[in-house]
């Protein structure tokens, strides 16, 4: 299994042996198994006819509150379950769903991708609800509780 990520993270990233700079793929149609919390979800993604792979997919273009970890404030996690349960409460409505703009993430075992629902961009309704705001990569900002 970690052989198959390792290859697929590989050729995702369009490496070669002359270092080629990474590259976005898809779209891919993928099947939601679980979310995450309010910015990754797990996904088994069709790559072609046949052959499937379980990737972690963390969305591009937001950042939503964290559910755990060191310093997340009380308020920050109860903003965080009300963030992956939207998020879940819009992938169990999808009937088509998809991966797009696929790229390896920088922390690696994840990758990062444009979620579609019925062709509707997830992030971009999990920041006009306001369970995420916009992230586009470097350090976060802290959670400000409402």
């Amino acid at each position: 299994m970690k052989a198959a990520l390792l290859l697929l993270a590989w050729w995702m990233a369009g490496v070669s042996v002359l270092g080629a700079s990474p590259k976005a793929y898809g779209p891919y149609q993928a099947q939601v198994l679980r979310v995450v919390d309010g910015d990754t979800v797990e996904v088994s993604i069709e790559m072609w006819p046949g052959l499937t792979q379980v990737a972690h997919v963390r969305l591009l273009g937001i950042n939503a509150p964290e559910t755990h970890g060191k310093g997340v404030a009380p308020c920050e996690h109860a903003a965080g379950v009300q963030a992956k349960d939207y998020l879940a409460s819009l992938m169990a409505r999808a009937k088509v769903t998809q991966v797009t703009q696929v790229s390896p993430d920088k922390y690696g075992g994840r990758f990062l991708g444009r979620l579609l629902a019925d062709g509707q961009d997830v992030s971009e309704s999990m920041l006009k609800a306001r369970m995420a705001v916009p992230y586009h990569g470097g350090k976060r900002s802290p959670w400000v509780c409402r």
